[in-house]
């Protein structure tokens, strides 16, 4: 298992997998998240998740990312 796949479960206590080098899928309840992260160390969020699930989904990126660190906005 991967360091970050052992932190994010271990953090949320969710599914998570790792989809290709830089895509990680969350899964929540019955819906997908997206973190994508960039070879500069940014990051994105792709939410297509449910009300009530953000605390578990800040607590995953915080875990990955740092808790100072935030998703890229897109334009």
């Amino acid at each position: 298992m991967e360091k970050s796949t052992a932190i994010a479960r271990s953090a949320t206590n969710s599914a998570l997998h790792g989809l290709a080098p830089g895509v990680e899928r969350m899964m929540t309840v019955f819906v997908n998240l997206y973190f994508i992260q960039s070879d500069d160390g940014s990051w994105f969020l792709i939410d297509t998740g449910l009300p009530m699930q953000a605390s578990r989904v800040r607590a995953w990126a915080e875990a990955r990312f740092g808790p100072t660190s935030g998703p890229q906005r897109s334009s």
